[in-house]
């Protein structure tokens, strides 16, 4: 146990060092990828965090298909969205995976977009900070720096893709969207050009 806490340490201070690298405008190293391990990863590190204080429900799409984008930019948005929900005192998380074909958020051109819902039955972000909620320097905790969902907006933007939010009765709803097929190549070659 000590061993996996210590390599969870090690994986840790690399991603804080990674994330301070990569504020203002990320490199992206682009390699095609499977989802799921990703949110493997980053559960991995959420359950050693919070342990016993929060259920992880899963809603898994098994049609997802690869993406292309950087494993390690990912990986961190996956894994601040999630600790964001824990640390809003939530108890229950549930990560859903769905494939979309068509949505109006994205211009995904022929191919479609894999989201990820995270969503939380915390007490949810206050009106006030909801219209900044992606800014940085915004947070709704004592302890917070503002900078994790920012950048994740960022991380995703740079892909394609955007992150929503969206208040519950009893929580809240964060969802990235990230392309693939056609429309991530129509992105690249807008890039390119």
């Amino acid at each position: 146990e000590l061993s996996t806490l210590a390599r969870l340490i090690m994986r840790e201070s690399d991603r804080i060092d990674e994330l301070i690298q990569s504020f203002g405008q990320p490199e992206l190293d682009r390699e095609e990828l499977d989802f799921y391990p990703l949110l493997d990863e980053a559960l991995d590190l959420l359950v050693a965090e919070f342990r016993e204080s929060v259920v992880i429900e899963r809603d898994y799409d098994p049609s997802l298909p690869p993406i292309h984008g950087d494993r390690s930019a990912i990986r961190r948005v996956i894994l601040n969205l999630l600790r964001n929900a824990c640390q809003s005192g939530a108890t229950v998380v549930q990560i859903r995976t769905r494939v979309e074909h068509s949505t109006a958020l994205l211009q995904s051109g022929k191919g479609g977009v894999i989201r990820l819902d995270v969503i939380d039955n915390g007490p949810g972000v206050s009106k006030s900070l909801q219209p900044l909620l992606f800014l940085p320097f915004v947070t709704g905790r004592r302890d917070g720096t503002g900078l994790g969902l920012a950048l994740s907006q960022q991380i995703a933007a740079a892909h394609g893709g955007l992150l929503t939010y969206e208040a519950l009765e009893h929580g809240s709803l964060f969802s990235m969207y990230l392309p693939f097929g056609n429309g991530w190549a129509n992105q690249r070659e807008g890039e390119e050009h």
